[in-house]
């Protein structure tokens, strides 16, 4: 049986540097399937490098530099149209989809082959996205869940984290001595509260690493304007091993993400905060649908006053072994994406 992942989504900065978790997870599933399947991964061709797939294709319509918003969805469309209609495969499974995906799925004609999709979010926040979510998850063969709160959308599902715990690769980045400061990293986007979450630190006086790529250049030069010198910002891209590298020896992470936006959400990046015994700090509504322990509040301006506890800290640590051993296990995981897509077989 051969399963096509497709990833339409995945493009490069203006540096040539890939943006966001999708390569990550892709590669994970890659790994699962190899030993199993005849497994092939589908994305644009300015990330299809970063892959690690054995075999992969460039989808048709490529994204270009420059390209508005307007243009990149239709492209969306037609590549998934494309894959859709002409690549062979017994299974596509759309394992980094949006509303575009959901909407293909209504629209066109799977004819004998097999769709699966992951979906890490139900897009409560508009009725329309929610109702087209719902409906298409219904054409679904297979539903791989982050988070067992979506396994009621549909029937045949299983719920796997975004990200497994590998002993081997997390072990190198982990620190007895961390460092007292709380660092906040990744793509610097307006769905994070970093103007709130500078303000609340130049009151505590803990200090704050503030580092990834930001969106809107004008938003960094007004950040660093305000902030105290317990704050440091950095607008730059951080390849993966300095970014695991900063996560493990640091105490606390930061998820600044605007609750509006990120309510009812799985994050990977929670995820590998808790892999590297690094306790993270976010809304409480997001850390509660999450299922992981850290530090919450109901609103940024919380943490003006916050006073950070080193016994706290190791009560954390301890309930992330047992997560990490268990919930979040590579071969766990493994076993129930394989056993998914073996089932199909029988599906008529």
């Amino acid at each position: 049986m051969k399963v096509v992942l497709v990833d339409y989504l995945s493009e490069c900065d203006e540096n040539g540097k890939p943006i966001g978790h999708r390569i990550k997870a892709g590669n994970e599933y890659c790994a699962f399937l190899d030993e199993d399947f005849e497994a092939e991964l589908c994305a644009d061709r300015s990330v299809l490098k970063f892959f690690e797939a054995k075999n992969k294709s460039a989808l048709k319509y490529g994204i270009e530099k420059g390209e508005n918003s307007k243009v990149k969805k239709l492209k969306y469309l037609k590549n998934i149209k494309e894959i859709y209609r002409d690549h062979p495969g017994d299974v596509l499974w759309f394992f980094a989809p949006d509303i575009y995906a959901y909407i293909a799925m209504l629209l066109l004609k799977k004819g004998r082959r097999k769709i699966a999709v992951t979906v890490c979010e139900e897009h409560a926040g508009s009725r329309l996205k929610h109702a087209i979510f719902k409906q298409a998850l219904k054409k679904a063969d297979i539903v791989f869940t982050s988070n067992e709160h979506y396994a009621k959308y549909c029937k045949n599902s299983v719920t796997v984290p975004d990200y497994t715990y590998k002993t081997e690769f997390y072990s190198k980045y982990l620190s007895d001595k961390k460092l007292e400061r709380v660092v906040c990293l990744g793509t610097m986007n307006e769905k994070k509260l970093l103007r709130e979450a500078v303000e609340a630190f130049n009151k505590n006086g803990y200090p704050l690493y503030i580092a990834g790529q930001f969106a809107s250049k004008e938003k960094f030069r007004q950040l660093c304007k305000i902030k105290a010198e317990n704050v440091i910002i950095e607008d730059r891209y951080i390849d993966e091993d300095e970014y695991y590298r900063i996560l493990g020896e640091s105490r606390y992470s930061l998820l600044p993400y605007d609750a509006r936006f990120y309510k009812n959400r799985t994050s990977g990046v929670l995820q590998e905060s808790m892999f590297l015994d690094t306790v993270p700090i976010a809304h409480e509504s997001i850390l509660k649908f999450n299922g992981i322990d850290g530090v919450g509040y109901k609103d940024m301006a919380e943490l003006e006053n916050i006073e950070f506890d080193a016994n706290d800290f190791k009560e954390y640590i301890r309930d992330y072994g047992e997560k990490k051993e268990d919930l979040y296990s590579c071969e766990a995981t493994r076993y129930k994406i394989n056993k998914m897509l073996y089932s199909i077989t029988k599906l008529k």
